[in-house]
């Protein structure tokens, strides 16, 4: 946040650096991964810093566009590479492909310009992850054109399972990860200039480009989850951050209102949150009867999840008590920066507050890293560690390893035959591609002959996972 702060800050001014910081750092999904052992986090800032730093370049004046721009994109594009291989800077160099056919020839560079810009960012991006990538693709036994592509090679895998939703899968978890700031998104949208003539309108329009064709992209992955709407979360928090400052001072009815609009829909949101238990019948319970000993029948009502209800009711009413709070407050301040202290506020004492209230639950329900100490308790050095069809980045974290992660039953052949003992993570349905086609309980039964069954999976998208051990 501090870094996307001050390069906002030298083009937009000192209120707009704060106000993005302060979007992106209060915005929910970054706030929740960044709880979470994923790379998606690194991969979001190397290359959405990548992209800043090469729109604050495009949308200088002409003689003025800083050349330490150039440098501070290809370093952080290294670092989006070594996260998520040429993707990270491949996006920032779209962004800057699109602008130039957007924008009119006199706000924007000549085409030698920006080809010597993105050539130099290029370079450096590819000094910093190259040897990485190439002694990784080296290595005995290693998959070279996974190592070499990284998402870029996840873009047509053979018989790997699509999201249900397509490619509008990252647009729910675009919006709830931008909250609070997705109810002043539309707003920021509707003020775009397709024909910028400052330099602020410039950089609105390149981060808004940024964030299009970044999201264009990563739907078309074959492999897309939550985790990629992070990347676009840093392009949005500056888009989001110009426009208040752009509000600033001004002092009309109209201007006003638009800028109190969305925290009253923040506080009719916490209204609602505190009261979804109870509207929604999310405290699960259960009745029963009982005979005394008398012969009489009585009804007995109990809840038959103490621990889930529990964090849901008190998230609920703790969460939707921040939303309101920080509503409420953005509507009786006078000053934008106030309103917008006052939203960020809420949401940045909301995850944690609640956050104690989840703690048991989540460690009953995921079993990820009670996976990783039964292999990081027994685990050879020769051993090969590996989750099937699955993407669970924390359990490498966990385990303190790598983890292999084969997508075909090939694959999955070709690392089962590797010397040393392989543990495998997978879902019940897959047992048929370790049972060499085998079906049903005939595949069970010839998978546990070889595999030991160490644990199962909790519940949602991990309910049937299951830790296997080769005998």
């Amino acid at each position: 946040m501090g870094i996307l702060g001050t390069l906002v800050i030298g083009i937009a001014g000192n209120r707009s650096g704060l106000f993005a910081a302060l979007v992106l750092s209060s915005c929910a999904g970054l706030q929740v991964m960044a709880r979470a052992a994923d790379p998606g986090m690194a991969f979001a800032l190397g290359t959405g810093i990548a992209g800043t730093a090469l729109s604050l370049w495009f949308s200088a004046p002409p003689g003025e566009r800083p050349r330490w721009a150039w440098w501070a994109a290809g370093l952080a594009a290294g670092f989006g590479c070594l996260a998520g291989g040429p993707l990270g800077l491949l996006l920032p160099l779209l962004t800057i492909l699109a602008g130039m056919l957007l924008v009119p020839a006199p706000s924007r560079p000549t085409w030698a310009e920006a080809g010597r810009a993105l050539g130099a960012a290029a370079a450096l991006g590819l000094v910093v992850a190259a040897p990485w990538m190439l002694w990784t693709a080296t290595r005995p036994g290693a998959d070279a054109a996974a190592c070499l592509l990284g998402r870029l090679g996840e873009f047509s895998i053979p018989g790997h399972r699509r999201n249900s939703l397509g490619p509008a899968f990252l647009l729910p978890f675009l919006v709830g990860g931008f909250l609070p700031w997705s109810l002043f998104l539309p707003g920021a949208l509707g003020r775009l200039s397709l024909r910028p003539t400052t330099e602020r309108e410039r950089l609105r329009l390149l981060m808004a480009l940024f964030a299009g064709t970044s999201l264009v992209v990563l739907s078309l992955s074959r492999t897309r989850v939550p985790a990629d709407a992070l990347l676009l979360l840093v392009p949005l928090a500056v888009l989001v951050g110009i426009d208040l400052r752009e509000g600033s001072g001004r002092t009309n009815a109209a201007v006003t209102l638009r800028s109190k609009l969305p925290c009253m829909a923040l506080a009719g949101i916490g209204l609602l949150v505190a009261a979804s238990p109870a509207l929604l019948g999310l405290f699960s319970g259960s009745t029963g009867s009982a005979e005394l000993a008398d012969g009489s029948i009585v009804t007995i009502e109990s809840p038959v999840d103490g621990l889930r209800n529990e964090a849901i009711g008190m998230t609920a009413y703790m969460g939707g008590l921040f939303l309101v709070l920080g509503g409420v407050g953005g509507v009786a301040s006078r000053s934008q920066t106030l309103r917008v202290a006052a939203v960020a506020a809420s949401w940045l004492l909301l995850l944690p507050g609640c956050l104690s209230w989840w703690r048991d639950f989540d460690g009953r329900e995921r079993r990820v890293r009670d996976f990783a100490a039964l292999v990081k308790a027994d685990r050879a050095p020769g051993d090969v560690l590996a989750a099937y069809r699955k993407r669970l980045p924390s359990l490498g974290f966990y385990a303190g390893g790598s983890v292999a992660a084969p997508r075909t039953p090939k694959e999955l052949a070709r690392l089962v035959a590797q010397p040393g003992r392989a543990w495998i993570v997978l879902q019940r349905r897959d047992f048929a591609d370790l049972a060499a086609g085998a079906k049903g309980a005939e595949a069970e039964r010839a998978v546990l002959a070889r595999f030991e069954e160490l644990a199962v999976g909790g519940s949602g998208g991990l309910r049937d996972l299951v830790l296997l051990r080769e005998r």
